[in-house]
Order: structure tokens, then sequence, then C-alpha cells
């Protein structure tokens, strides 16, 4: 075992080199759904576009600059062709979707003598659509004119994606067991690479949904590999620096998007940039991440084991003993052989499994209580972090500078999260940032007509809302056994993934209807959640609980309406382990 920690226990080139790969992948392709329905998947204000008008070469119809043309004013021609409607946000806007019935014909150059039109004769665009921007911006709805009768394709593509993140998280735990986390990654990243560049040249749209859910698939199936590879590889010391590292990439992945897509405002461009970043990252991966050692020993692949040991050794220049290293490697097999065989005797005599399925998280009653609240958290911290992440794009202001705070707000927020919980305890900590992001998100229902402290209270809310959602990750670890805190990850992180999909709609609804429905619909869940995080045990100070025992203990800590914590025998004789 000497040997074998002189090997993997040392930060060297080997594990830096790996760990510097792993980012770099991870910050190319973890905040993809955020920064492609923020910008590529971006409606600019339209209208509907009037031959008559846009074609004429008559300047009193038209209010020209030196490369498009733009409506700015209530012209008497486009006034008479075109009805005004009150948009989500109540101000005033000319119809996106429809025009007065006229024709060509019935046009005369001189602006004050029209053809009697009949108001009430209103049909649907006919020749397109023209948009309202004053840059070289071209994204998915506009190319593929994706508004009006079209525009639910818009939400429908994230929502895709994240299905396809869905599915990912179920599928790729299965693929990096049974095939290793190396090939996984490389699939994964192949994948990204592939999805991207054929996004880049589709010809229509309805092309783009099962590209965007193998994306997404390919997506969960990188960030778990990931996050495993670096558990398994990285020294236990540095393995929290990791990670907030590789964090921290997918975080100025964000605030750079804004960057590139003002650089390249045509979508198809960002997409060959993101599928060529992907490529040149996939060889070195193919030659410099190796796989996992834990994974390769508990394959029993020990000759493979014994040849990844000799590189780790060489690169990060350690002394090695090749017969004291495969002496280790033939113990280690026969000690699993043994725990396992160990393992099914006891559960036979015992009575008690040695294996537990996410059916346990439902059979003793406090697990029951924890894993339906949780369950409810997570589903509103996701709601909260990616609503208002894709509403975004629909904030007053400068959009690209938008992009940038909210991609900035998520630093603060992670260190908030960190002092929240060692000051105040992860149950107090969550409850009191889901609370606050919901009650920005109610706030701003309020405040529709003042645009600028909208946008002030929904980065406040994004703020609250991603502390929340790292928190509950900590959170959720601290409330489970040992063996059944994976089975607690997945089911949370599958609920939370239908919030993703379900958020482009409710977005989709403030845009077409009215723009607090995305706030109401977030804070309402948001305060729910907050109340009932209250009634989860408060794990400050406590060590992580390895047994249905240490857990069940954990309800003396349980914080009632009245303020006083519950009798903690009485709690031992509800929920009593051995009713699992």
């Amino acid at each position: 075992m000497q040997e074998l920690s002189k090997a993997t226990e040392q930060f060297g080139f080997f594990q830096k080199r790996i760990l510097l790969l792993l980012c770099l992948s991870g910050a190319f392709n973890a905040p993809f759904a955020i920064w492609f329905a923020i910008f590529p998947l971006y409606t600019p204000p339209h209208r509907c576009s009037i031959a008559a008008i846009d074609d004429a070469s008559n300047s009193t119809c038209l209010n020209r600059s030196e490369s498009h043309v733009t409506v700015v004013s209530r012209s008497s021609c486009l006034f008479n062709i075109t009805p005004i409607e009150t948009g989500p946000d109540g101000t005033q806007r000319w119809s996106q979707c429809y025009t007065f019935n006229t024709t060509a014909d019935s046009w005369r150059n001189d602006q004050e003598e029209f053809t009697t039109i009949n108001s009430s004769d209103i049909g649907k665009c006919t020749d397109g659509w023209e948009y309202d921007t004053l840059d070289k911006l071209l994204t998915v709805p506009m190319e593929f004119d994706l508004v009006c009768d079209r525009s639910w394709f818009v939400p429908l593509a994230s929502s895709l994606y994240m299905f396809g993140f869905l599915a990912g998280s179920i599928i790729g735990g299965f693929v990096s067991d049974r095939w290793g986390r190396r090939k996984a990654l490389l699939g994964s990243v192949i994948g990204m690479c592939a999805g991207a560049a054929a996004l880049a040249v589709i010809p229509i749209w309805s092309l783009s949904h099962p590209i965007l859910f193998m994306m997404g698939c390919c997506c969960a199936t990188r960030a778990g590999s990931e996050f495993v590879m670096i558990s398994e590889i990285i020294p236990e010391k540095y393995r929290s620096l990791s990670g907030n590292i590789n964090i921290a990439g997918m975080g100025v992945n964000v605030v750079l998007a804004p960057l590139v897509n003002y650089l390249l405002p045509n979508w198809r461009h960002m997409m060959g940039l993101m599928a060529a970043a992907d490529f040149l990252l996939i060889i070195p991966i193919y030659l410099y991440v190796t796989e996992s050692l834990k994974w390769l020993l508990q394959s029993k692949r020990n000759d493979d084991a014994m040849k990844l040991l000799e590189e780790m050794s060489r690169i990060n220049r350690v002394e090695r003993n090749d017969m004291e290293l495969s002496r280790f490697l033939r113990k280690q097999t026969i000690n699993d052989k043994k725990i396992e065989a160990k393992s099914l005797v006891a559960e036979e005599e015992t009575g008690k499994p040695t294996r537990y399925t996410y059916i346990h998280l439902l059979k003793a009653g406090f697990l029951r209580k924890r894993i339906l609240i949780l369950v409810g958290v997570w589903f509103a911290v996701n709601l909260e972090y990616y609503g208002l992440f894709f509403n975004v794009k629909n904030l007053a202001g400068n959009r690209y500078l938008n992009g940038v705070l909210a991609g900035l707000v998520e630093i603060p927020s992670a260190i908030l999260c960190q002092v929240s919980i060692r000051k105040m305890g992860g149950r107090l900590s969550n409850c009191t940032m889901t609370g606050l992001a919901a009650v920005c998100c109610l706030i701003t229902i309020g405040l529709s007509k003042y645009q600028p402290a909208v946008t002030v209270f929904s980065l406040m809310g994004l703020f609250f809302g991603s502390g929340a959602f790292a928190n509950a990750w900590i959170l959720t670890g601290e409330l489970f056994p040992t063996l059944l805190r994976n089975q607690a990850y997945g089911l949370c992180s599958a609920v939370a993934r239908i919030s993703g999909i379900t958020a482009p709609f409710v977005i989709y609804l403030g845009e077409k209807y009215y723009a607090g429905i995305p706030y109401l619909v977030t804070g309402l869940v948001g305060i729910l959640a907050a109340f009932g995080v209250y009634f989860l045990p408060e794990t400050r100070s406590l060590p992580l609980p390895d047994t249905m025992e240490e857990a069940a203990a954990q309800e003396k800590y349980t914080q009632k309406l009245c303020g006083k914590h519950q009798d903690s025998t009485k709690v031992e004789q509800q929920t009593s382990p051995h009713a699992i």
C-alpha cells in the first residue's frame, strides 16, 4: 500500500495535466444550455414585413440608415398598415404577428393618401418579418422565422437539450461504470463536437431536435465522468480545490460567451467555434487523459492498472518497486472477492441489506421526509437558477452586459454559500438563500414599469439562486447514510432536470402573455421550498452519517414551528432504522 500511495497521492505533473484537460473540457461544454438560450436563441423585436413599405424607394415612408431599414416612429405609412399591440411588459409596440389586410395596389407614394382600409380586417404576416437589430446579428429565430405561430420551437430547443441531459444523467453513469471513465469522457466530447458542427450547417431547424437531445446526453455523460475522474485521480488533499477550479472554468465560459457573441454575431459561427474548440481537445484527451486507477482495480484489470502505475511513477518521477506493486494488486483482487462473499453472508444472517436501492429512501419515515423535501428543494433551486438565467435575454439594457453580469454573480455567490454554511449551517443557509431568491423574483412583478429595477432584482435573484443551488448539493450529502447517498443524489438530480426541462416554457409564457409569469412561478415555488427546508435537521458541525442509526440520530436537530427541537427519544422510536 505504501508503494501505491507514493504513486497516486502525489499531486504531480501527471495529475495536473489531466486536471487541466478536464477543466478545459468542462469550460467549453458545461454552460452550453445557458449561453445557447441567451444568444443563439434570442428573438429580437420584430414586425410583419410589408413589401409596399420595406421594398419602396420612397424615403418619406422609411427611416433609413446606411445599411438597413429601421422603423423608429409611428410614421403614417406604417401606422395604417400595422396594428399597435401591448407587449408582455406593458409597453406598446408594432404588432409582431398581424397586419391590416392591404395590397401593394392600394398603396400610393403620397403617405397622406390611402385607399380606405377596414381596420377590423386583420390578417397574419404573409411576407415574412422585419427584425429590429442595429448590428449584423443573426440568431436561430431570425434565420428560421421561429416567431408567432412557430415561436414555441425556441423553448422546445432548450427543453430537448435538458431532456437529453436527464437521459444522459441516467445512461452516462452506466456507460462510465461499464466501459470506463476515459471512454465515456472521450465519447461525450466527440459527441459535443459533432453536434456543434452539425448545428452549424443544418438547412432546416427541425433537424436540430435529435442533435440537441444527443448533445444533452453527451454533456451529462461528460460532466459525470469528469467529476468522478477528479475524485478518483486527484489526491484527497487537493480534491476540493480541483473541483472548485473546474467549476470556476465553467463560470469563465459564461462570462466570455457575451464577448464571443459580440465578435461573432452569426449563431452558426458560434457553433463552428465550439466545434473547433472541442476538436482541438479530442487529441490531447486521447493522448494524456488515462483511465481511473480505481476503476481498473474494481474491474479486475490488474495488468492495465500495473501499466498505469508505471506511467504515473515515471511522469511524476517516483521510485517504484514492481514486485511489491504486483503483490499488492494480487492481494487487492483476493480481498475484493472476500469482501463480496462476506457481504452476502451478512445479508443472509442479519436480514439487513448490504446494497441499497432507491426504494429504501422511502421505507424509513425520517428518510422519506428528507427525500421528499429535498426533491422539492432541488426542483425549486434549479427552476430559479435556469429560469432566471434563460430570462437574461429579456432583461432591459445591453444584452451582452447583462450576460456578463449574470456569469459574474456566480463567483461571489459561491463564496457566500461557503461562508453562510460555516456561520449558519446548511439547513438555515439553504432556507435563507432559496427564500431570498424567491422574494427577489416576487418583487420584480411590481416593478414592470421600472425596467432597470427589474434587471437589478433579477440578477439578485440569480445571485441567491446560484448559492442555493450549490448549497443543495452539500446539504443532501449530509443528510443520508453512505450507502444511500448516491441514490439520494441521483433521485434529486433527476427531478432537478425536470425543472430544467420546464423552465424554457415558463419563460416562453412570460414572453407570450405577461412578463411577470416567470417571476411569479419561480417565486412561489421557491417560497414553498424554503418553508420545507426549515423542517430538515441541522447538520452544522456534525460528521457525515455512515449508518442508518447515525442518520436517524440527526432527527433530534430538527426544528419545529414553535422553535423547539423535537425530542430525540420519540424520534428514534418513530423512525427506527430497523424499519428498513
